[in-house]
């Protein structure tokens, strides 16, 4: 290889080393804005301990003054303006249409305050335009729903532009405040118009449509935060309305909205994992566990105005759709185990709710006693761990009902037959837990001498 060719190779080299030392210093920039305040180190004074020491004097003043004050200042704006219109609407000092146009005019103004201070307050920035929105969401809302100056349509299409908006400007200033403020924040602003009682259909639209905005977000960004945020507060209004406001009116608006959250947390909660192929958490476990049991009490209080004997049917639909998740996971998401557990201990849970509203007396616990034979059994042949624990546990439940509520109802010949048959399913499967414990627990037999 000749001079010319080494130079001209190493100048290559050179120059691909730059286009990547470019990217890592854009990727080390991205991911820096990622972190709120991301304190600029020096790499020559990462061993000074005074400095270390100073800093550390400083972070409850740094967490407040770049945190929170700013935080929680946007939250007390908004909650201001908005009572600030309910004061004016109380008073009559303006007319309906100015006090909308006023609140419209904050939120605008907010939002350009927030844009020209973007290239150097980018965090106070993001707060200014998450501020905004929930300014023009509140605004649209109440210019609909009590005022009626749009239409349901228009009013409609302007919360779809706003959702639209948000997530995107929130993706671009990589701030999680954005969503958490803007959107998550828009929940309660209906509640700060008044207590004129909204139309059902657009204000659970409302709900829905900024749970889709969320859940989008957190697709992208995996922001679990905003996402945890969304489901509760979603649950309690919804669980709040169906215990005080709920009528046979809306038994079908009630049922259809409660499927519809069910089912947008159920896919929010797999889809992030799913397509990115990544384990399921405990956390995303527990949230599928607590979606399953909201819409089944927000289901049973529904009923119950409908129909007299609404708990069997419910439980039975309820195991029936656990059933089917617990088959579907298994076959389609085969490799996420923790998954398809889950789905099987709450149909499990559910059969067991529902033996009692089919039978009683002796009936139910000899059912839960054979239930829990054919789990141990299925569980120590497939070695299922988890249909072992849930037969002791469906055992322990047994012999509780036995002691605390069957002794003072079980004719004496009824007591012998219950006692006397837990007890002797509990010592065999002792001793299988004893012949099987080299296969249960991994532990080998000893060799006998």
């Amino acid at each position: 290889m000749t001079p010319e060719e080494k130079i001209r190779q190493l100048q290559e080299q050179l120059d691909n080393l730059s286009v990547q030392l470019k990217a890592f210093s854009k990727q080390l920039e991205d991911w820096r804005k990622e972190i709120p305040d991301h304190p600029q180190r020096d790499p020559m004074k990462s061993k000074d301990i005074h400095h270390a020491h100073q800093k550390s004097r400083f972070v409850l003043e740094n967490f407040i003054g770049l945190r929170l004050i700013h935080f929680v200042g946007i939250i007390v704006l908004v909650a201001g303006i908005s009572l600030g219109v309910k004061y004016a609407v109380d008073q009559n000092f303006i007319s309906e249409l100015a006090r909308i146009i006023l609140a419209w005019l904050t939120g605008i103004l907010l939002f350009f305050l927030a844009f020209f201070l973007k290239k150097k307050y980018q965090t106070f920035s993001a707060i200014l335009f998450s501020g905004a929105m929930a300014s023009l969401y509140f605004t649209s809302f109440g210019a609909y729903l009590y005022y009626s100056f749009i239409s349901l349509g228009t009013a409609f299409v302007l919360m779809i532009v706003f959702t639209v908006f948000s997530v995107y400007v929130a993706i671009q200033y990589r701030r999680q405040e954005i969503a958490v403020l803007g959107m998550v924040g828009a929940y309660g602003i209906p509640f700060l118009l008044g207590n004129n009682s909204p139309n059902l259909f657009a204000f659970f639209s409302y709900i829905f449509l900024i749970n889709c905005g969320i859940l989008f977000i957190h697709f992208l960004r995996n922001w679990k935060l905003l996402k945890y945020l969304s489901f509760g507060i979603t649950w309690i209004i919804f669980l709040s309305w169906c215990v005080g406001g709920y009528t046979e009116s809306v038994y079908y608006l009630a049922l259809g909205y409660g499927i519809a959250f069910y089912s947008l947390f159920l896919i929010g909660s797999l889809a992030y994992h799913g397509i990115r192929r990544l384990p399921v958490d405990n956390a995303d476990l527990l949230i599928i566990c607590m979606n399953s049991l909201a819409f089944y009490f927000a289901a049973n209080i529904i009923y119950a105005y409908n129909y007299i004997d609404y708990f069997g049917p419910v439980t039975l639909f309820f195991l029936v759709l656990h059933a089917v998740l617990t088959l579907v996971s298994s076959l389609v998401l085969p490799l996420y185990r923790n998954l398809v557990n889950v789905f099987l201990v709450m149909t499990l849970a559910w059969s067991v709710l529902y033996v009692p509203t089919e039978w009683n007396g002796l009936i139910i616990t000899l059912v839960w006693v054979i239930l829990a034979v054919v789990l141990f059994i299925v569980g120590l042949w497939q070695k299922i761990r988890v249909l072992r624990i849930f037969s002791i546990s469906l055992f322990t439940l047994t012999l509780v009902k036995l002691i605390l509520l069957d002794s003072n109802n079980f004719s004496a010949v009824n007591k012998t037959i219950a006692y006397l048959l837990v007890g002797a399913v509990l010592l065999i499967i002792s001793f299988l837990y004893q012949h099987y414990r080299h296969m249960i627990f991994g532990e080998e037999k000893k060799e006998k001498n």
